[in-house]
């Protein structure tokens, strides 16, 4: 009977992940809303004007992205003043995980998990 559950609760979880998935790739399509996107600034703690660009950094720097973006949206026939809705994490040193050497979906899937979270542990070293 357990072994049942078990396999019922796993099939659930599965079918939740990929519907979601599925969900999300099919929103992101459509271009019916803006893509939320943040931005993670890393300087290097010995090389001071790295420090010293990613704390200026604005989100006024990347609105070029959005226009570019509206007018290719716009060749497709999508209306959208603003298809990507920037946010500026604090400055960080903490660099991402690297990739993986090996491409296999183990590897991948180990390094999707490091970078969920990534930012997290980054926020820790944050100026």
């Amino acid at each position: 009977m357990f072994k049942l559950f078990r396999i019922v609760v796993l099939l659930s979880i599965l079918l939740v992940i990929l519907a979601g998935t599925w969900l999300t790739e099919r929103r992101l399509a459509k271009w019916q809303q803006p893509i939320w996107v943040t931005l993670y600034p890393i300087a290097d703690r010995e090389n001071a004007s790295s420090t010293r660009f990613a704390q200026s950094l604005d989100l006024e720097n990347f609105s070029a992205i959005n226009r570019f973006l509206s007018q290719e949206l716009a060749r497709y026939g999508v209306a959208m003043v603003e298809p990507l809705q920037f946010q500026l994490a604090p400055v960080s040193f903490e660099r991402p995980p690297r990739l993986p050497e090996r491409h296999s979906p183990i590897a991948i899937a180990w390094w999707s998990l490091q970078m969920r979270w990534w930012p997290g542990a980054a926020k820790k070293w944050a100026i």
